[in-house]
């Protein structure tokens, strides 16, 4: 079987397809809500069956929860560049010489691209939550090089990507370990360039970098939007729209609305996220397996833990209970999208009622100006 006999709607963009295609007769096309989705070349196509072989729609086995999980706070240096705990950077100065890893970074056109590092130094790069679908169409023959050179390599990856990844290289399953990231769902990535280009043509000045979570201060977890542009100046949002509506579920790829991982049954090694329901701007995380337990032991130093009990866990983030999201809004909001102003679709889609969630920006705001008022 191959994929173009496979539920489309399913598809969650790994591209383990493509990897696996030795004629080369898998592409990738666009889709009218700005996802890639893969097509089957039929001229090249030798019917071989790979690609089907490896797709997660076929089934990976999922893990049970186990009886507890952890939260904690990373003590070291780039605390202020993550999301919410730290994992990342523990987990990065945790690592042996031998060793290299896998995550998302910008690239300069501000798309959000899966790679390989294998510079430490370049962490900076890589952190942070970054809400729209990654392209991960070459991730797989970069970390293919580095298993072949014998290195270990951690994979920071969704639930979807974790999947493909672990399906891919099955038989070198020894040397990866894969973090699983907890997941509202990802966004168009054509979407979001069409939003960038917008921001840039009212700011004067092409787009270095955007954080969706810029954190001004060391504790705590906002939604607090920061872009830096090429002219050196910054704009922070303290109430975004892109990120309202990405909340709203406005612009979902569709396996999202009916995801297969949204569960308290995983496909990682080692689950991280945000542990709502503890402790604000700490990280949540849950060793699935020997090697999981393992990371948590070597990041601990760096990272005191605190037990979550086992009742408790799917309390901690939604993303572990099964929650079917509803895709009434999406197909609202693409049927009335102007591609040339993005933000005022969004702000259309959005309720007209947000009294809280102004309230909160403004308190937001306020608390930042108060904190910088020597240095504004």
């Amino acid at each position: 079987m191959n994929i173009a006999e496979l539920d489309r709607s399913a598809c969650t963009g790994c591209f383990a397809c493509m990897a696996a295609c030795k004629f080369d007769a898998i592409t990738s096309r666009v889709s009218p809500d700005g996802f890639f989705y893969p097509e089957v070349n039929a001229e090249r196509c030798r019917a071989c069956g790979r690609c089907g072989e490896v797709c997660p729609i076929n089934g990976v086995p999922l893990l049970a929860l186990p009886k507890s999980g952890f939260y904690g706070t990373f003590q070291g240096e780039g605390i202020a560049y993550s999301s919410s705990g730290g994992v990342f950077p523990a987990i990065v100065a945790a690592m042996g010489p031998d060793s290299c890893f896998a995550g998302v970074c910008w690239t300069e056109q501000m798309t959000a691209l899966q790679r390989v590092e294998t510079d430490p130094s370049q962490l900076g790069r890589y952190q942070g939550s970054k809400y729209v679908q990654a392209d991960m169409r070459n991730v797989y023959a970069q970390i293919q090089e580095q298993l072949c050179h014998g290195k270990k390599v951690f994979y920071f990856g969704l639930p979807c990507q974790i999947a493909g990844v672990r399906s891919f290289f099955e038989s070198k399953a020894d040397q990866l370990v894969l973090i699983e990231l907890l997941c509202h769902g990802v966004p168009s990535p054509v979407l979001f360039a069409r939003y960038v280009r917008e921001l840039e043509t009212r700011h004067g000045s092409r787009m270095t970098d955007f954080s969706f979570r810029f954190r001004p201060f060391t504790k705590g977890t906002q939604f607090i939007a920061k872009a830096s542009y090429a002219d050196g100046t910054d704009a922070i949002e303290y109430d975004n729209d892109y990120t309202a509506g990405f909340l709203r579920d406005l612009y979902l790829r569709d396996s999202c609305y009916h995801c297969a991982y949204a569960t308290d049954r995983r496909v990682g090694d080692l689950i991280v996220g945000d542990a709502w329901g503890v402790q604000e701007g700490a990280s949540l995380l849950i060793p699935m397996t020997e090697k999981g337990n393992d990371l948590l032991t070597a990041i601990s130093p760096l990272m005191p833990l605190t037990e979550i009990p086992s009742e408790e866990l799917t309390m901690t983030n939604g993303a572990l209970r099964t929650e079917q999201k509803d895709p009434s809004g999406k197909k609202e909001f693409f049927s009335n999208l102007d591609e040339e102003h993005v933000i005022l679709s969004i702000r259309n889609a959005l309720p007209k009622s947000n009294f809280k969630g102004k309230l909160y920006a403004r308190m937001e705001k306020a608390r930042f100006m108060h904190a910088h008022r020597n240095s504004l």
